[in-house]
């Protein structure tokens, strides 16, 4: 177990790079499986969901985490995780009431079918909420390893399940999404068996919960409405200027499979080094020159297979994608360097900051989406996403170099102070 725990990165790592490679396995096997409108309602369905789970997150998970992080007390720890499934199990209560209101009075946004398969998955969309609950415990605790199981094994599963019931997934989005779901359901289930969370109320720990969340994680998550609330709101832009016909929902979904590997990375360096990040006074060069040349070195292979790739993997009507892959693999890269240092700064509590970038993201996706997706659909909206990756690096980029770097070199001192961060003392760095 020592052993795995040293290796613990390099193993989140390639469970991360084989999760995104079974999830986009698994976006070819669905393409297969449902035609070209079958396919984009399928994904346009999920990107609905999480857009709503996003919009009920309030950034009390990150709230939890940056408090995990702080942290060795084992039951606060423990404590800390049951308020945060409490939270979980009311989001999924507004995930369901959002659903019902929209699919009874808003029928253009979530048409008949797409709906009433909705509500037989009310329960599973449980699964949103936690994993805003296991990517910011793990990540506080620094458990790599369970977050490693947690992003590779549902997606291992699904593909399972999915290879092994073709003929009755075949043209039914009913079976791709019953075993999508009932998959990572399972396993969410699970790991929080095997988490021990702790139920209490009124304790201390919902105090410093709620101070944190008054500081540190309502800022992220005003600033994450506009950031990643769009992201996800693109592919429902993408269907909702082609109400009869999602198809390129699927072109503009199976783009990301292809250049999400680009962004994964650098995140997954962020994530390692969370908690040392608290008091590191800056991040270690040698963590930018993995970055650097680990992501270029990804997107050249990438841009020199992409066209091979494509024919190989999906069908003829399929073959536009190959464009939407090589621009967007130029905002994946920029995204994911921006992600990279995003998960420093977040580790010094900057997040009033991250909220205005966040904001400025948001508008510049948005904005941007309304105008090229409807001029240009799926391409309009790849080309949205990746302008507002480009303001994510440059701003996170340019702060972190000011603050961290220049007021350094100058001598001056930086510190964490002590309501940013409860229940520990304040943090000062040199």
């Amino acid at each position: 177990m020592k052993i795995l725990e040293k290796h613990s990165s390099k193993i989140l790592f390639a469970a991360t790079i084989a999760a995104l490679g079974l999830s986009f396995f698994g976006s070819v096997l669905n393409s297969r499986l449902l035609l070209g409108k079958a396919f984009g309602d399928w994904k346009y369905l999920q990107s609905f969901v999480v857009l709503i789970s996003y919009l009920v997150n309030f950034g009390l998970y990150s709230s939890g985490g940056r408090l995990i992080a702080a942290t060795d007390d084992k039951v606060k720890i423990r404590t800390y995780k049951g308020y945060l499934i409490y939270f979980a199990l009311a989001g999924l209560s507004v995930i369901i009431l959002t659903i019902l209101v929209i699919g009874f009075f808003f029928p253009s946004l979530l048409n008949e079918q797409l709906f009433h398969l909705a509500l037989i998955m009310l329960p599973m969309f449980l699964i949103h909420p936690l994993g805003f609950y296991f990517e910011s415990v793990y990540q506080g605790e620094k458990k790599l390893l369970q977050l490693a199981v947690y992003r590779f094994v549902p997606p291992f599963i699904y593909i399972i399940l999915l290879y092994s019931f073709q003929s009755l997934s075949q043209g039914s989005i009913y079976y791709n999404a019953l075993l999508f779901y009932g998959s990572s359901f399972f396993v969410c289930l699970l790991l929080l068996w095997n988490d021990r969370p702790i139920f209490k109320r009124g304790t201390s720990e919902w105090l410093d919960l709620k101070l944190q969340h008054k500081t540190f994680g309502i800022q992220l998550y005003w600033g994450g409405l506009w950031g990643v609330g769009v992201i996800y709101l693109l592919p429902i832009l993408v269907g909702y200027f082609n109400p009869d016909n999602h198809q390129d929902v699927g072109h503009y979904s199976l783009a990301l499979s292809f250049i999400m590997p680009l962004s994964i990375l650098p995140s997954i360096v962020g994530t390692s080094n969370f908690k040392k990040y608290i008091t590191l006074p800056t991040i270690p060069k040698s963590n930018f020159i993995k970055v650097v040349l680990a992501c270029i070195g990804m997107q050249v292979v990438l841009l020199l297979c992409i066209d091979f790739m494509i024919d190989f993997f999906l069908k003829p009507e399929y073959k536009d994608v190959s464009t939407l892959i090589k621009i967007g693999s130029f905002g994946a890269v920029l995204h994911g360097f921006g992600d990279f240092v995003n998960k420093f700064l977040l580790a010094k509590g900057e997040s009033k900051y991250m909220k205005k970038v966040s904001i400025a993201v948001g508008l510049t996706q948005l904005v941007s989406s309304v105008v090229l997706i409807k001029l240009y659909s799926s391409t309009g909206g790849i080309i949205a996403k990746s302008l507002g990756s480009l303001v994510l690096f440059l701003s996170l980029f340019i702060f972190y170099y000011k603050k961290y770097i220049v007021q350094k070199s100058e001598g001056i001192k930086i510190t964490i102070h002590e309501d940013e961060v409860q229940p520990t003392s304040a943090i000062t760095v040199d």
